[in-house]
């Protein structure tokens, strides 16, 4: 997530680029059958979404104005015979920028 690590994300933000570390090879991740980035936003409802490969990361955007708060993230793999796979969890603090 070095993308992210110093960026300032502020309430409202759409299509944010979020990249995922999976800690696994290039080739093990493209041969997964399911690519996903799992968020958990300040709400508490899990969100998952489809993500492109970037070598041994998952990329995708957000889609939805963001709120103000934390939000965990990480890339999850699933792969045909049932094995799961989630990658390191980040955190991202949304600002509000009305203060």
């Amino acid at each position: 997530m070095t993308e992210l690590e110093d960026a300032h994300v502020y309430v409202g933000a759409v299509g944010i680029e979020f990249t995922a570390e999976t800690n696994l090879t290039a080739v093990v991740v493209s041969a997964a059958s399911k690519k996903e980035i799992h968020f958990f936003p300040p709400t508490g409802v899990e969100v998952q979404k489809t993500a492109t490969v970037n070598g041994t990361k998952l990329v995708c955007s957000n889609d939805t104005p963001m709120i103000a708060g934390d939000y965990r993230f990480h890339a999850y793999l699933e792969w045909a015979n049932g094995t799961k796979h989630r990658g390191t969890t980040f955190i991202l603090t949304v600002e509000d920028d009305t203060s």
